[in-house]
């Protein structure tokens, strides 16, 4: 989690906050100021397993011969942090006749503090039998002061495009330049095809 304290100089503290009204531990409460949710998804009946690469076939998505037959672009979450940045976690959605793509993306700027951006993409191929269901996951994080580093700009006015979630031109490309995370929580893959439980 991340805590953002109120000070002069706003601070982020790689752990999550213990608020507490008595000593006593079940009065413990463990928050995230910033709404980073690591959840990826959930599907049952069956598992998740991990690969070297990426499984998903994008060339089904650029394929312009095969029509769009359904697409929808959902916020979850929107919030301001108090006027001290922006949090956004989004949902895209587009059917087509082979497959089925989903992009969960959770945005995050705290200004003056840190850049973050989660993403989820499901390719789903529907096949003749059982669907194939692919997923990556991807985090990119920066801290504010090692902006300069990545050759990303330090004005806040740069980075409130990127707050309408709108995949422009402009919006990738500032993106890109964030640092991806390269160790992601126990449990979660960079990549990944989900395995059905065997039938009975």
């Amino acid at each position: 989690g991340c805590q953002i304290v109120g000070t002069t100089k706003k601070k982020v503290l790689q752990q999550q906050q213990q608020q507490t009204s008595h000593d006593e531990p079940h009065d413990i409460f463990h928050y995230d100021w910033s709404f980073s949710t690591p959840f990826v998804g959930k599907v049952e009946g069956g598992t998740w397993v991990e690969l070297s690469e990426s499984g998903l076939r994008l060339e089904l998505l650029m394929d312009t011969s095969v029509p769009i037959l359904y697409f929808d672009d959902v916020t979850l979450l929107e919030d301001d942090l108090h006027d001290n940045g922006q949090v956004q976690y989004s949902i895209k959605l587009r059917v087509m006749p082979a497959c089925a793509f989903l992009v969960a993306r959770l945005w995050l700027r705290v200004d003056d503090v840190l850049v973050r951006c989660r993403e989820t993409r499901l390719l789903v191929e529907f096949g003749n039998g059982t669907p194939i269901i692919h997923r990556d996951v991807t985090w990119r994080e920066c801290a504010w002061e090692s902006f300069g580093q990545y050759g990303l700009p330090s004005d806040v006015r740069s980075w409130q495009l990127l707050d309408t979630g709108t995949d422009t031109p402009e919006w990738q490309s500032l993106l890109r330049r964030i640092p991806v995370v390269n160790e992601l929580p126990t449990g979660i893959a960079k990549h990944a095809v989900f395995e059905p439980n065997p039938t009975s």
